[in-house]
């Protein structure tokens, strides 16, 4: 699991998710990279696999986070869903010793780690994995249906 590679503390209890304790629902688009191919995790093995934080299936819904009732890290999603699509990419990581992942969000590169990025509503997030930074393209193409689900287009 991809996960387990790049953050081992995320790993174990799911209460150790959550930020806070505040009641929300929040909505973040998802889209990642190795290298120039593109990673579905949206896939129907990965719909509603935590009432905290999930994939919906259904229209205006693709690459859509979901934060119910808490908020939650994006380690903490990636935890509950199947991430293997990415075990290349992280083998590599840590043959080469290096970091070969980039974490964009809202079209920025990030200084937090993935793992305890706490998502906020409207978040677009990009993770790329490999040597170059993700393109102007890439980052362009994070969707724009968090808004759909917020209500906040």
């Amino acid at each position: 699991m991809f996960l387990i590679y790049l953050i081992p503390s995320a790993v174990g209890e799911p209460h150790g998710y959550w930020a806070d304790e505040k009641n929300i629902h929040y909505h973040a688009d998802l889209k990642v990279f190795d290298n120039n191919k593109e990673i579905n995790l949206y896939t129907p093995e990965n719909m509603e696999k935590n009432s905290f934080y999930h994939f919906h299936d259904g229209k205006n819904q693709e690459n859509v986070i979901h934060f119910e009732g808490k908020k939650g890290t994006l380690g903490g999603f990636l935890a509950t869903i199947n991430t293997s699509s990415l075990d290349d990419c992280i083998k590599k990581q840590y043959e080469k010793k290096e970091s070969l992942y980039h974490f964009y969000v809202n079209g920025q590169g990030s200084e937090i780690d993935l793992g305890e990025y706490i998502v906020n509503d409207l978040d677009k997030l990009l993770l790329k994995c490999g040597n170059e930074p993700p393109t102007q393209e890439q980052i362009d193409l994070v969707g724009n249906l968090a808004c759909v689900q917020s209500k906040k287009c």
